[in-house]
């Protein structure tokens, strides 16, 4: 589906929380953007590495990113612990997008609780583009969308006419 810029582009929502993703995957559906939301890293891999894809978004329901500590509290059922792996995970498959030569150039937003420099800076350092703060205005949220698969589209229409420049020289 062409999103609002008129290329084909898809956008892939990954969420430890089905709710507040297909949230998301609504809003930006609502907005122009073919949006896909999945809780799985294996298949958002797969899902990053084709052709359509402009932008990934992550969106981590743990109140912090980076945490010194990993012990449940008495009172937690051990849903913070899964929260916390799930949000380690989320920065490891930022860096896996960075490090896989098809996904390297692809745009990651995350969106999250934590306010925490440090949780803001690891997101970064960990391949993230652009990180945005829970809760959000809907219109920066869109803004930033729009920015990143344009920039990323006008990337791909550089590097295609790159291409046909070489073809032609050759």
């Amino acid at each position: 589906m062409p999103g609002p810029s008129g290329l084909s582009s898809r956008i892939l929502i990954l969420g430890d929380e089905a709710k507040s993703a297909r949230a998301l995957e609504r809003l930006l559906t609502a907005a122009g953007y073919a949006a896909l939301s999945l809780d799985n890293f294996e298949l958002a891999q797969d899902e990053a590495a084709r052709d359509d894809v402009a932008l990934v978004v992550i969106e981590p329901s743990a109140s912090r990113l980076v945490s010194t500590s990993l012990e449940p509290s008495a009172e937690d059922s051990g849903e913070s612990q899964k929260k916390a792996e799930w949000a380690r995970a989320a920065l490891g498959f930022c860096q896996a997008i960075r490090t896989a030569h098809t996904t390297a150039e692809l745009p990651v937003l995350v969106i999250s609780k934590s306010h925490r420099p440090q949780d803001k800076i690891a997101a970064l350092n960990h391949g993230a583009t652009d990180y945005l703060h829970k809760p959000y205005q809907r219109a920066e949220l869109l803004s930033r969308v729009r920015f990143h698969v344009h920039a990323w589209q006008m990337e791909r229409e550089r590097l295609a006419r790159f291409q046909q420049l070489n073809i032609l020289h050759a």
